[in-house]
């Protein structure tokens, strides 16, 4: 269980770490293409305009504006011509050519390009041309040709008498915004990276997290089953190294309380048997003193089993309170379970409770002396649950690493109500009992690294189900 809710902690902080990291990375990677693109575009929309500036201080407007089809031969014609393609040439751009209202041309750089030919790809480009018309210079957006190219064009107007006459268009080419397309790639690869980088890293940080919480939901189950003897260490400067000096001082405060509680026990017992002890010598004394005495011999041996009673109880209460360390060894639960049988047969037949044992592998490594205990305790409640003619059936089976021990009784059952309580100290519904019965099989089952539960329904008898780690010898 713990391990599923840690990796579920884990995962989580991998992924809360991963998709943070894989945001960072997006939106930086993304803004930071997006304004180099939209810089080195805007930056080669001016250079294009500079350009067609500079172009229009080579030409003289009346003689272009004059030029009709059939002047490509002309000495005008070749001259501007030649001084559009050496400044076509000095700036690196792809085209230069001068174009009327309409887009008719007047001059290009390009070859073969007649007077009052109409290009037919500024239809695309009217908006820039509407532009040019009122007298302001405009760059078009990035375009791509049939080839794959990228261009970009710029439109100046030339005014003559306060009116554009014509208009200087230089093409340009964005190969440099290819280094933008590898860019971006750079950037995908650095991100898969920084991902691949950030899960490595959010495991690692998660660890820091989420073993100090596997410590301290171990340390949490070990209080909460009562075992407080292994001290707590959770090496971390932060909250959860407070919470766990926390509690650690909670393990010890409640550990020096059990000890208090369990040294008062010991003590409780050991000053009432000693009377106990008188009461029962004097009763056998008394019963052999007056043996004709009908009514006499009733109230001893009246005396006689509650004494019986007392010490049982006493008994309970030593067991409790100074629980001999567990020595674990392999042992034979069926030739345990023969022993204990031997010792309840009598009050079994008394009854008429038939035992069933259906024993299968049954070779625990656990205390021999503890686990003849268990039995005992759960025999003897099961057998006090049933009033008169009833079955006890004991069953073993195999679960994973352990032996399962199954008493199953025909008795009342346990209520839905106290089942939380049965195996709390001195919980009991018995009008004659310590309360311990249950809490000391709880207790030798932990200590010999086993588990106890309840399977119970109402009116329908108790199942008690031990295990102990299984012998593999």
């Amino acid at each position: 269980m713990f391990r599923k809710i840690i990796s579920r902690i884990q995962n989580k902080l991998i992924l809360l770490f991963a998709a943070f990291c894989l945001v960072i990375f997006s939106v930086s990677g993304l803004l930071h293409y997006w304004y180099t693109e939209s810089s080195l575009d805007e930056e080669l929309g001016r250079k294009l305009i500079a350009v067609a500036q500079a172009a229009r201080l080579q030409i003289h407007s009346d003689f272009v504006t004059r030029l009709e089809r059939g002047d490509e031969l002309s000495r005008t014609y070749r001259h501007y011509r030649k001084r559009l393609i050496e400044l076509r040439d000095a700036t690196d751009v792809e085209r230069i050519y001068v174009i009327d209202r309409e887009g008719g041309s007047f001059l290009d750089t390009d070859e073969g390009v007649l007077i009052g030919y109409r290009y037919p790809f500024l239809k695309f480009n009217q908006p820039e041309l509407e532009m040019a018309k009122r007298g302001l210079p405009a760059h078009s957006i990035l375009f791509e040709t049939y080839d794959g190219k990228l261009y970009k064009t710029a439109f100046v107007p030339i005014i003559i008498n306060n009116e554009c006459q014509c208009i200087i268009a230089v093409e340009g080419s964005a190969t440099f915004l290819y280094l933008i397309k590898r860019i971006e790639w750079h950037l995908i690869t650095i991100g898969i990276v920084g991902v691949i980088v950030s899960i490595l890293i959010g495991i690692y940080f998660s660890r820091t997290i989420s073993n100090p919480v596997t410590k301290l939901m171990e340390e949490a189950e070990k209080i909460g089953a009562g075992k407080l003897t292994d001290a707590i260490h959770i090496r971390s400067a932060d909250e959860l190294g407070f919470l766990g000096a926390t509690m650690e001082r909670m393990r010890k405060n409640i550990l020096k309380r059990d000890q208090h509680m369990l040294a008062m026990l010991a003590g409780v017992a050991h000053e009432l048997r000693n009377p106990l002890a008188g009461v029962e010598i004097f009763a056998h004394l008394l019963k052999k003193e007056k043996p004709n005495d009908d009514a006499l011999q009733d109230k001893v041996m009246k005396i006689i089993r509650e004494t019986e009673v007392m010490k049982r109880i006493l008994g309970d209460f030593v067991d409790f309170a100074r629980p001999r360390k567990p020595q674990p060894e392999v042992c034979n639960v069926e030739r345990l379970l023969e022993e204990v049988h031997s010792i309840f047969h009598s009050e079994l037949d008394s009854k008429n409770i038939i035992l069933v044992r259906e024993i299968g592998p049954n070779r625990v490594f656990a205390d021999p002396g503890q686990v003849r205990q268990c039995l005992m305790n759960l025999i003897e409640n099961a057998q006090q649950s049933i009033s008169k003619d009833g079955t006890i059936r004991i069953s073993t089976s195999v679960r994973e690493r352990d032996i399962e021990i199954s008493i199953e009784d025909t008795g009342e059952g346990v209520a839905e109500s106290i089942r939380d309580k049965i195996f709390d100290p001195f919980f009991t519904t018995k009008e004659r009992g310590s309360g311990l019965g249950l809490a000391i099989v709880k207790k030798l089952v932990d200590e010999n690294n086993g588990d106890v539960r309840l399977e119970s329904e109402a009116d329908q008898g108790a199942k008690f189900v031990i295990s102990f780690p299984r012998s593999e010898i």
